[in-house]
């Protein structure tokens, strides 16, 4: 019986001996050790935490086993590598933000132009003389001179264009009617003052605006040339625009150097001026055949009286350029100012000189347009 007791308790004891072996090779075979007071649930969530990469069990680990682990450390380099997708996602907002700067500055534009637009916005009237050269004077070229004329009257289209040396023939149409047809304005008025051999010599008035035919007038020089085969004449009417009506004129005077006898002519104008046109504001003009200190213009100007007559005209190329010659005359190579524009003040439309200015100083091809280089006057109109 003691032998067998014995026996027995030998038998526990290996047993027990056999169960402590076996705990601690299993205990040794875990490569994370779990932290004192952890159970044996606690170890293997965390262990198959970190099998399957989950980043949240990266904090449990220490430093040491993280190091051990390559899995550990791949886990905290992911976190880095993915910070570049967020600044990604936050420039595209920062841009869109900026886009709508220029597009601000951009509606600036506009306002700029619009007072530029108002400030340069004036309504004007523009009127033009021309002596275009007699065509039994200059028979060559009649044809290209005066398409020079209409090319720069459709560039330019003045109101109203004074002429002067209008001329016909039997082979040769009217120079007025011509360029009425080259430029397609509205009215011409041609007044014949005298003629030789099947030619005929006028002064005209051509002009976009409608002449009011009840109101042209005509008068004879006094001082006829050439025992009196050429006679000079003052063209006059009114001219209906879109800012009211105008007096208009045209002459051309008397060649040769009498100073006196232009001046002559220069008070008949006048005198037609004052009993048909008086008051009502207009323009004169054309080929005065004398320069701007002779007697005949001071007479128009009002600083001298001749034959009973003054006028209060005003010389607008002297008003708008000072002392610019002005030279007109010949084309080629001007050495004097003989054509000009008057505005005649008076009721009715307010005018201000704006500019004036010589045209037609260039041969069109291998000819001037005319032995004168033409005058463009602009005005400001207020009602």
């Amino acid at each position: 019986m003691q032998v067998t007791t014995r026996a027995s308790f030998r038998a526990l004891v290996g047993l027990g001996l056999c169960l402590l072996l076996l705990a601690a090779c299993s205990d040794n075979s875990v490569g994370i050790w779990p932290p004192p007071g952890s159970g044996d649930t606690e170890s293997s969530q965390e262990s198959d935490a970190a099998n399957d990469g989950d980043e949240d069990a990266a904090p449990a680990a220490d430093e040491d086993d993280a190091s051990e682990n390559p899995q550990a450390d791949e886990d905290l380099d992911d976190p880095a590598e993915e910070d570049p997708p967020a600044e990604e996602e936050v420039a595209p907002e920062i841009e869109e933000e900026l886009e709508p700067e220029p597009e601000e500055e951009a509606e600036l534009d506009p306002e700029p132009e619009e007072e530029i637009e108002q400030d340069s916005f004036v309504e004007t009237i523009t009127v033009m003389t021309l002596n275009l050269q007699n065509i039994s004077a200059s028979p060559l070229n009649v044809d290209q001179r005066t398409q020079t004329v209409i090319d720069f009257i459709n560039a330019r289209t003045p109101d109203i264009v004074l002429l002067q040396e209008v001329s016909e023939a039997p082979l040769v149409d009217n120079r007025g009617t011509v360029i009425k047809e080259g430029t397609g304005y509205n009215c011409l008025q041609w007044r014949k003052t005298h003629g030789a051999l099947g030619t005929n010599e006028g002064i005209a008035v051509l002009s976009r605006a409608t002449i009011l035919n009840e109101t042209v007038e005509s008068a004879d020089l006094p001082h006829p040339e050439l025992f009196d085969s050429v006679t000079r004449a003052v063209l006059g009417m009114h001219v209906s625009t879109m800012y009211g009506t105008f007096q208009v004129y045209v002459t051309h005077l008397m060649t040769g150097d009498n100073e006196t006898e232009r001046a002559d002519q220069a008070a008949k104008i006048l005198e037609v001026a004052a009993n048909r046109y008086r008051g009502l504001t207009g323009f004169f003009g054309g080929d005065l055949n004398t320069t701007p200190d002779a007697l005949a213009n001071q007479v128009f100007r009002g600083e001298a009286e001749h034959g009973g007559q003054t006028g209060n005209f005003i010389d607008v190329w002297a008003a708008t350029r000072g002392n610019d010659s002005g030279y007109t005359y010949p084309s080629s190579n001007p050495t004097r100012r003989i054509d000009y524009i008057y505005m005649i003040p008076g009721d009715g439309p307010t005018l201000t000189p704006i500019d004036c200015e010589r045209v037609l100083t260039l041969p069109s091809g291998n000819a001037y347009a005319s032995d004168h280089v033409g005058v463009l006057c602009r005005f400001a109109v207020a009602n």
